[in-house]
């Protein structure tokens, strides 16, 4: 089902309360992510409806790092008007979460440019819990006591640069792969976010001690 580009909705909380959600993950979820975009790219609201529901939340979690919960609020808002608005224009995507997550970190970036006022990744969300563990093999994690070593890591993490916690957090706590970073923070290319990470993980071992 096709949505006209004059009636897009201005309510996006409204995306992600629809009652035939199930529905919705029912008819997309076997497809794949070039064909969602493709889709969404097209006005079917059912991919608009999909692709609010599946990432808007942990994207919202990403920009809480940045501000305070009402702005990260505002800049969902911005990220997904702005790309309904020029979804026609928009090129292809085989990978529809990291490519969100650079529009996403591009608008953050830009408000501050704005503000003149740049942010440090808090990492304010002590409860958020890694999708990969720093592993042993690396110096920080030991798993029989992974509830105490994730404490000394988060707090060891304010001693890193802006930009080292930006790949600790989107390596670590978004699970972005170390291509997808380089894509989101604009490096060269795969090696370069792969040396800021190493660069991060000693540094981390560094303060841990």
């Amino acid at each position: 089902m096709a949505t006209r580009p004059d009636s897009v909705k201005t309510d996006l909380h409204a995306l992600g309360n629809k009652a035939e959600s199930q529905r919705v993950r029912s008819l997309m979820e076997n497809l794949s992510e070039a064909e969602i975009w493709r889709r969404f790219k097209n006005s079917n609201e059912e991919a608009i409806v999909y692709i609010y529901q599946k990432y808007s939340q942990e994207l919202f979690r990403f920009a809480v790092q940045y501000t305070d919960r009402d702005t990260a609020k505002d800049v969902i808002q911005e990220l997904f008007l702005g790309l309904l608005r020029r979804r026609a224009f928009l090129g292809e995507v085989s990978a529809v979460r990291p490519y969100l997550y650079k529009s996403l970190y591009r608008i953050i970036r830009d408000r501050e440019k704005k503000l003149k006022n740049p942010q440090l990744v808090s990492l304010v969300c002590d409860d958020k819990f890694p999708k990969r563990y720093i592993s042993r093999e690396e110096g920080i994690i030991d798993q029989e006591r992974i509830q105490t070593r994730l404490k000394q890591v988060r707090s060891a993490l304010q001693g890193l640069s802006v930009k080292q916690k930006e790949a600790v957090l989107l390596y670590y706590y978004e699970g972005l792969t170390q291509s997808e970073i380089a894509d989101v923070m604009d490096m060269k290319n795969k090696n370069s976010a792969r040396k800021l990470l190493y660069r991060a993980i000693d540094k981390i071992r560094e303060l841990i001690g």
